[in-house]
């Protein structure tokens, strides 16, 4: 793997780097020879934070740890990594019998770790009209009604977008090529 190291914030020190190439390593296993990892360290007063995006054969996971210490979101950050390669592989067996696209990026991905079962359901199906309306009406919309995410229709392209609050309080738009 090859890493692309991004501080925020920090400084970024050897013994950082050498961390999280010690910890990320194990999950090369999984990962295609040369590929990129990039990860991103923010320091803010209290609080370390790290994000590590991580493209498999077809997908890209993405996890993201806060804690007091740097080492510990490292920690985490594995951890959530790890599970959700489990996770991610689990899916890959249940479908890989019906459908030959999900048979082979199983077999791309090599063996060695546990799988976790998991079954994908859908709870609850919401159906509503898209209005029309601008991007600021939608984020007064999405205020209004208290969620986080907001679909519309936007007025002038006709066309499906997604408007969602970011944890650092900022909107970011979801729109389609």
């Amino acid at each position: 793997m090859r890493y692309t190291f991004v501080g925020k914030g920090t400084v970024l020190s050897d013994a950082l780097k050498e961390r999280t190439e010690a910890k990320l390593s194990k999950l090369e296993q999984f990962i295609k020879e040369g590929t990129e990892v990039r990860v991103v360290y923010k320091v803010n007063k209290n609080t370390k934070k790290i994000e590590v995006k991580l493209p498999l054969n077809k997908r890209t996971l993405r996890a993201e740890a806060v804690a007091e210490d740097m080492y510990d979101a490292i920690d985490d950050v594995y951890h959530k990594l790890e599970r959700q390669v489990k996770k991610y592989k689990g899916r890959l067996k249940r479908h890989a019998h019906k459908n030959s696209v999900y048979r082979e990026e199983f077999e791309l991905l090599s063996q060695g770790i546990e799988i976790e079962e998991t079954e994908d359901k859908i709870v609850k199906v919401k159906k509503f009209e898209l209005k029309p309306m601008t991007v600021e009406e939608a984020i007064l919309e999405m205020d209004l009604i208290g969620h986080n995410f907001f679909i519309f229709k936007e007025a002038e392209s006709d066309s499906i977008k997604v408007i969602y609050k970011r944890q650092d309080e900022q909107y970011s738009l979801i729109e389609e090529r």
